[in-house]
């Protein structure tokens, strides 16, 4: 019996501000990616650590938590360091860059600089390229 291949991509999103949430979320189903969304590194581990998801977009600047501890903690984690992270900011400082990077972010994607046409169209290329 040939195995089911999966075709639909599922990004968690981990971001704060509840209209960035919707505009990427609405956009994504547009384009074929399915998304949850958190805005906290507990609610993120649970949601990862449930199997399901291809990709994590995930902000520096939470109200109460920095993204560069969540990076740290998926990338530490046995269970979900195999999930390509992708940090997702306004936050453009080229060391905060270069530390993600080192933190094992696989990209590193400014939202002023992209629609969120573009975003999904990275997001869909990072997945297909982890699957293999």
């Amino acid at each position: 019996m040939a195995e089911e291949i999966k075709k639909e991509i599922q990004a968690l999103i981990v971001e704060d501000d509840p209209d960035q949430v919707m505009l990427y979320s609405t956009k994504f189903l547009i384009e074929g990616v399915l998304t949850a969304a958190t805005d906290n590194e507990f609610d993120t581990m649970q949601y990862l650590l449930g199997g399901g998801f291809d990709i994590v977009l995930l902000d520096i600047l939470l109200k109460s938590e920095n993204g560069m501890d969540i990076l740290r903690n998926i990338k530490q984690n046995e269970r979900t360091n195999h999930i390509p992270v992708v940090m997702f900011t306004n936050y453009t400082k080229k060391e905060i860059q270069d530390q993600a990077k080192a933190l094992g972010a696989v990209d590193f994607i400014i939202k002023s600089d992209m629609t969120p046409k573009q975003v999904a169209e990275r997001v869909k290329t990072i997945v297909m390229k982890n699957r293999g």
